[in-house]
């Protein structure tokens, strides 16, 4: 597991606990390796990483951490190495493999803000968003980037229209999904 909280017991408690759960129900023992991502600011991640059967990266918020967690899930992918991300963890995942696989090196999260490595022109935005709209009640709810609501994320089950013939569409066989 590589994030922000590794020092703090209790900070990824129900993670350590789902894992642990997970391993008695499939008859195995599961070790658990914590890692502070910032180490690799100064370290490559092999040493740390080479030998895991499998990488978490938990959820979180902020950057701190964040360019690091983007080189572990790089190294996850191009090594064959299962790789789970929770919240802020798939999001990094995903800026990866844009960076690297689409040549984007300026993709980024507007979690984030905009910095050295993103500019806000068109030809390199942000591929993580801010959700902006939802429905709340029955009401509609906006948010502004400026908001002081918390983070990006959507919680719980919510419907959704895939295009018509997207490959999504095709996995799920169907348009509308939950």
């Amino acid at each position: 597991m590589v994030g922000k909280y590794t020092g703090l017991n209790d900070a990824y408690k129900s993670i350590t606990k789902a894992l642990t759960h997970g391993g008695i129900a499939n008859r195995v023992d599961v070790e658990k390796k914590w890692i502070q991502a910032e180490v690799f600011e100064e370290e490559d991640p092999a040493p740390y990483l080479s030998g895991c059967h499998a990488i978490l990266i938990p959820g979180g918020f902020g950057k701190r951490g964040a360019e690091e967690k983007i080189e572990v899930a790089g190294f996850a992918r191009k090594n064959l190495v299962p790789y789970f991300g929770i919240f802020l963890g798939i999001q990094m995942a995903v800026i990866e493999l844009v960076r690297d696989l689409l040549g984007i090196d300026s993709a980024g999260s507007e979690e984030f803000g905009l910095d050295e490595k993103q500019n806000s022109d068109e030809e390199s935005p942000p591929v993580i968003f801010y959700l902006k709209k939802w429905i709340q009640d029955g009401e509609k709810v906006t948010r502004e980037i400026g908001d002081d609501m918390g983070a990006p994320m959507r919680l719980g089950a919510y419907p959704a229209e895939l295009m018509n013939e997207s490959l999504v569409a095709k996995i799920y066989g169907n348009t509308k999904i939950s």
